[in-house]
């Protein structure tokens, strides 16, 4: 990771003291860079978002006191989104009070103590004091500082945002400066689809409360509604749900008075039918989801997910693949005790001897990883490519992004070439090259290079990579009732998210439940089991809310309305309408061509 960290800042023409400006000694920075020494991980996630990042796609290995960090972090906000606002405050004294020389985790106790302010409507100045005092851990010049030009993560400029809005309310000059810093900067388009709507939505709102609508002229609402428009295609380019409805709202609101008082139709009468379209399919959708989902996320910028402890990982692997402690140390060539103390959440096993034995294990080396192991920009724009070609038809066919990968990428990396191989197969599936049984031989063929096949039905702890549950879920979707390892693979897949939900770590492992948890979902609709498919999609819905992805929303909906027409024999053909507006707000032209054959059907 310190390599991938000093090309991305060598490459973005980024100084040692920007990245690391508030965080760490640059001389600490400068040895992490060069490998000779570690940086904490918080940190090193702030510098990654500095240098523009989506830190939301990595998967972490933490060892104990990193992962200790983390669980107490995830209890906090949990409390928070629950309203549980006296055990909340409990938690963040006593983490404040456990970590008080980090200022990494000071300033998350000061951010979490000012959205529990928010919820609890405590005073603005009350607000604002717990967010300065946040913000100043890292961006120690925030006020003097000119925040268009000075390298922010998304979370600083959140906090930024929030500071000016509760300790100046009525200054929107400041908050539409804070919208054009966040244009400018160089952060990954996911975090701006956090950030930017949050900040129109708060300029707008200081201006009203100054000026009430009725009383703005055609030049502010022209404003207005230009700004709104670019925190609308943040927000359906990475199909975030937050802030989604609320942007649609206010714009329907200003589109009508800009065509309503100044006869401004010819300008904006498409846009306002668009509008109108997107809003109601928006609407639709809480509708249908108010009764039995959480709201959106709201903490996105603060939780890291995919989250495993080094040491659990190491203990349920061994046990899984039946490897034996001796023989391990053996192979690896060191003291048992090494291996047993590896095991722990209290251990601080040396980083080189872990990889060997991940690597050992069948598992990618790398402690922080993306899904595949990227080494310049060119090669990370281009997995950027092919995983939006794959997902929602965007731009070129996903086959040929991936011959092009293949071209590039570092295929000595076991992640790597694995993982093309795969993609070829499902590609090859795809243009009818192999067929169904086939192809599952071949998924196969790829899982069984990871883990032999009958280690899913091992009783007892497991472990196994995200990479691993891809497979093991377009294995699944290969597989027919009747074939020898359907039910095997169905009863892992379901037992296994199961498990996640028990464990309370549904949101660390929303991304596994809309993957896996989807597919075994799919296939009980498929056998008529509609009762148990439909419960399993409103745990899907709720992962999909909490972690702010629409699109996966978007999906699983689908799967209510294809589950009802089987049940029933009637296809409700109002919500199949507003599926296909929704799939066209989000740019999911691969949902979109799929619903609409499906509504061609029923004529």
């Amino acid at each position: 990771m310190n390599n991938y960290i000093g090309m991305l800042r060598k490459m973005g023409e980024v100084s040692i003291s920007e990245v690391c400006g508030g965080l760490c000694s640059e001389s600490l920075y400068g040895n992490f860079e060069n490998g000779r020494r570690e940086l904490d991980v918080f940190v090193q996630l702030r510098v990654l978002e500095r240098l523009g990042c989506d830190t939301s796609r990595l998967q972490f290995f933490l060892q104990g006191k990193e992962y200790m960090r983390w669980a107490q972090r995830a209890e906090i906000i949990q409390a928070i989104e629950n309203d549980n606002f006296e055990m909340a405050t409990k938690l963040i004294d006593d983490f404040r009070e456990a970590y008080r020389k980090e200022k990494m985790q000071l300033q998350f106790a000061e951010r979490m103590a000012s959205f529990v302010a928010i919820k609890n409507g405590e005073d603005s100045t009350v607000i604002a004091e717990h967010v300065k005092n946040a913000l100043q851990l890292t961006v120690p010049h925030y006020k003097t500082a000119g925040n268009r030009r000075q390298l922010l993560a998304a979370i600083e400029m959140d906090m930024i945002l929030d500071y000016y809005y509760y300790s100046d309310p009525l200054n929107d000059e400041r908050l539409l400066e804070i919208c054009k810093g966040i244009e400018e900067a160089r952060w990954h388009i996911s975090d701006k689809g956090e950030v930017y709507p949050k900040a129109v939505l708060y300029y707008c709102k200081v201006i009203e409360q100054r000026i009430p609508m009725e009383k703005w002229g055609a030049a502010r609402l022209v404003g207005c509604e230009q700004l709104l428009s670019k925190a609308l295609q943040y927000l359906r380019t990475e199909k975030k749900g937050r802030f989604m409805l609320e942007t649609l709202q206010l714009r329907e609101t200003i589109l009508s008075n800009l065509i309503t008082k100044y006869g401004l139709e010819g300008d904006y009468g498409e846009e306002r039918r668009k509008n109108t379209v997107s809003l109601r399919a928006m609407e639709k959708s809480e509708e249908f989801c108010r009764e039995f989902a959480c709201s959106w996320g709201a903490f996105n910028l603060y939780k890291i997910r995919k989250v495993d402890c080094i040491g659990d990982v190491i203990r349920k692997r061994m046990k899984m693949l039946e490897i034996d402690e001796k023989k391990l140390a053996k192979e690896m060539n060191v003291d048992v005790r090494t291996i047993r103390n590896m095991q722990s959440k209290e251990s601080k096993p040396h980083k080189g001897t872990v990889e060997e034995i991940l690597y050992y294990m069948g598992l990618p080396r790398e402690y922080r990883k993306y899904i595949y192991m990227v080494r310049d920009e060119k090669e990370k724009q281009l997995v950027e490519k092919h995983v939006r070609s794959i997902l929602y038809g965007e731009g070129e066919n996903p086959e040929t992004i991936r011959k092009e990968l293949e071209g590039v990428l570092d295929l000595d990396n076991e992640q790597n070439n694995r993982l093309l191989r795969w993609y070829k197969v499902l590609d090859e599936y795809q243009n009818g090259t192999f067929g169904r049984y086939a192809t599952s031989e071949r998924i196969k063929g790829i899982i069984e290079e990871c883990f032999p096949l009958p280690c899913i039905q091992k009783s007892g702890e497991k472990y196994f990579s995200l990479c691993e549950l891809q497979y093991l879920c377009s294995y699944l979707q290969r597989l027919e009732k009747g074939d020898r390892d359907y039910d095997k693979v169905l009863e892992f897949g379901k037992a296994y998210c199961e498990e996640i939900i028990e464990n309370r770590q549904s949101d660390n492992f929303a991304s596994t439940l809309k993957m896996l948890y989807h597919q075994v979902e799919s296939e009980y609709g498929n056998m008529g089991e509609f009762a148990i498919s439909n419960e399993i999609a409103w745990v899907i819905v709720q992962a999909a809310r909490e972690s702010n992805d629409l699109y996966s929303l978007e999906d699983i909906l689908y799967t209510f309305w294809w589950n009802k027409r089987e049940e029933t024999n009637t296809a409700d053909k109002e919500m199949l309408y507003w599926l296909i507006d929704l799939a066209i707000l989000i740019q999911d032209s691969r949902s979109e061509k799929f619903l609409k054959e499906a509504k061609a059907k029923m004529h």
